[in-house]
């Protein structure tokens, strides 16, 4: 059966109408952020506090937060490693390795919703998130200060704006980070990313399926209320305008990535406002043809190849030797 003419000619801008208009809050729920977000390091306990979780299947000891200490003698200072939407934090591997390498320990992040248990996926708030990078920031900025090191925030995509996010958060502004890498930051996105928010009427429990590579990705779909937990935070960090990013950033994405909107974070770095920015356009056409597909996902050296994973190497041991 052909769609009625109105359809075909008008679903469309409806679409466009409905996913702008959508509240970031989420449709069909009237639940505030339930979520009590420390104002000072003294009220983290340690990594206790970050790993403890409610009872339940699916969570996998793999995917918790952990140190991955550097292989080098000495090191000379401390990363924090944040993970993407609906990504396994051990799928950062390749990442916290190129970290160790370059002399940092590495506290890599599992952000809530993301250690295996669904339930948890589903009823996530943007002040659990935060959260989890507050706690895992007193713990690293400790363990930098003990060390007389450097402290550096690592994020791919949804980690990457989470991680401007906390440097805003009125409430915890003790957040003092030396430098930033960001991969494919969610902190611009292409406009029609918007859509997602049509699927809000079904409520924050509803998922959608998920294109991510199966061995890399939590579950099989990505929650609503996980969806708007990143726009809140998006709109948050905007209408802050990113007062206290002034900070050294590297950042790395692929000019082809369908989510990001790279033309704007390339325009954000060479900006007066963003001096301290600089801006690394890489390509996975070096890649195997099956992983050329994949153009967001910039943490793995299997999606970018040898050669480009290489010329980011170089531009990483670049920036992190400015800061010494």
């Amino acid at each position: 059966m052909k769609p009625h003419p109105f359809f075909k000619s008008y679903w469309m801008p409806i679409a466009i109408f409905l996913s702008v208009a959508a509240p970031t809050s989420g449709w069909g729920s009237d639940d505030s952020d339930p979520v009590y977000l420390p104002s000072s390091c003294a009220q983290v306990d340690g990594l206790d506090a970050i790993n403890e979780h409610a009872p339940g299947d699916g969570y996998r000891s793999d995917d918790f937060t952990e140190w991955h200490l550097t292989t080098q003698p000495e090191a000379r200072g401390t990363a924090i490693v944040v993970h993407g939407l609906n990504l396994r934090p051990s799928a950062m591997s390749d990442v916290v390795e190129e970290y160790q390498n370059q002399g940092y320990d590495v506290l890599r992040v599992a952000l809530r919703g993301h250690r295996g248990n669904l339930d948890e996926y589903e009823t996530v708030y943007p002040a659990y998130w935060k959260k989890d990078i507050f706690y895992a920031y007193c713990i690293a900025e400790q363990h930098a200060r003990l060390q007389s090191g450097k402290l550096i925030g690592v994020g791919f995509s949804l980690g990457g704006l989470i991680l401007e996010s906390v440097l805003h958060e009125i409430q915890i502004s003790t957040v003092k980070m030396d430098a930033m890498v960001l991969y494919a930051p969610a902190i611009e996105l292409k406009f029609f990313a918007n859509w997602v928010k049509i699927f809000g009427i079904f409520g924050r429990r509803f998922n959608l399926p998920s294109a991510g590579i199966p061995e890399l990705r939590v579950h099989t779909g990505t929650p609503m209320a996980a969806y708007y937990s990143l726009f809140e935070i998006l709109d948050e960090l905007h209408i802050m305008k990113f007062k206290r990013a002034k900070i050294p950033t590297l950042i790395f994405a692929n000019l082809n990535d369908p989510v990001i909107d790279v033309e704007e974070l390339e325009k954000m770095s060479g900006s007066q406002d963003f001096e301290s920015w600089k801006f690394v356009a890489v390509s996975n056409e070096g890649s195997d043809v099956e992983n050329q597909s994949k153009p967001h996902l910039v943490i793995r050296k299997s999606t970018l190849g040898e050669v480009q994973w290489g010329k980011m190497s170089t531009e990483i041991r670049i920036f992190l030797d400015s800061l010494h």
